[in-house]
């Protein structure tokens, strides 16, 4: 699994009842498996997911193998034990 961060200045900022969003940072997501490469996207929205540190700490996890023992880059093991419960935007990004 590789992770690359990125953030996107908005051209128009995105008004919202707890103040505008002018930037947008995430994570692009790649999982191969079985010489089939699947990409996918987190961007957390703090106040509506985690933070853009829980969801770093949460991909870092899976990239590295967490502390159970689930396998560096196995994303389809942490979904389904639970692993992501806490953070939206990275289960998000490998859901497919």
């Amino acid at each position: 699994m590789r992770v690359r961060e990125f953030a996107v200045d908005l051209r128009t900022p995105l008004s919202t009842a707890a103040g505008d969003i002018e930037r947008r940072e995430g994570f692009l997501v790649a999982v191969d498996v079985a010489g089939e490469t699947g990409v996918g996207e987190a961007t957390p929205l703090p106040g509506w997911t985690e933070s853009l540190e829980d969801c770093r700490d949460a991909l870092a996890g899976l990239t590295e193998g967490d502390a159970e023992g689930a396998a560096a880059g196995d994303p389809k093991s942490a979904l389904e034990d639970g692993a992501l419960a806490d953070a939206p935007a990275a289960r998000h990004a490998v859901s497919l």
